[in-house]
């Protein structure tokens, strides 16, 4: 039986996940808020991360080191810019900062030292996540997934992003 981590900031977007979850047990490590049960054939270990990349990154850690997860899926609400709509599935063709500033040391926007620009996801990971999607049925979007720290509500605070799924 594999062991899948998933990563929600907010009460919101857990419910889905844990009403689906037989065996639930809830508990707190470190100040996350864990739910631990089984969904079909699989261990679920979910985080409630609370908002921010700092937050998710402290998560996913305990869900690395504590849980020895075989697959972690962040997953929650995001903003979308058209073509995207309300209410469309996402799965990230990349992954990238929307508020990252280090052009002044020769970086690109949006780049952190010595890491590239664009994080790709798992392939392994994302072909599976497409058949059980297609499966069951349910209609998904590959677009760009852009993070930061910041609450974007208007289109001029990121005019590097054309297209693509915003979180935060």
């Amino acid at each position: 039986m594999s062991k899948i981590g998933l990563i929600c900031a907010m009460d919101s977007e857990i419910y889905l996940i844990t009403d689906a979850m037989e065996n639930m047990k809830r508990y707190k490590v470190l100040d996350v808020w864990i739910y631990e049960g089984v969904i079909g054939d699989h261990e679920v270990v979910l985080a409630k991360s609370g908002c921010g990349k700092v937050n998710a990154a402290f998560a996913a850690t305990i869900l690395i080191r504590e849980f020895d997860c075989d697959l972690l899926i962040n997953t929650g609400i995001a903003g979308g810019i058209a073509p995207l709509k309300t209410r469309d599935l996402v799965i990230a063709s990349g992954l990238q900062y929307h508020d990252f500033d280090l052009v002044t040391f020769g970086y690109e926007i949006n780049q952190v030292p010595n890491m590239p620009k664009i994080f790709r996801p798992n392939i392994n990971s994302i072909v599976m996540i497409k058949t059980v999607l297609n499966r069951l049925g349910i209609p998904y979007k590959d677009a760009m997934v852009y993070s930061g720290d910041q609450f974007i509500d208007k289109m001029d605070q990121i005019p590097t992003i054309k297209e693509g799924a915003v979180e935060m």
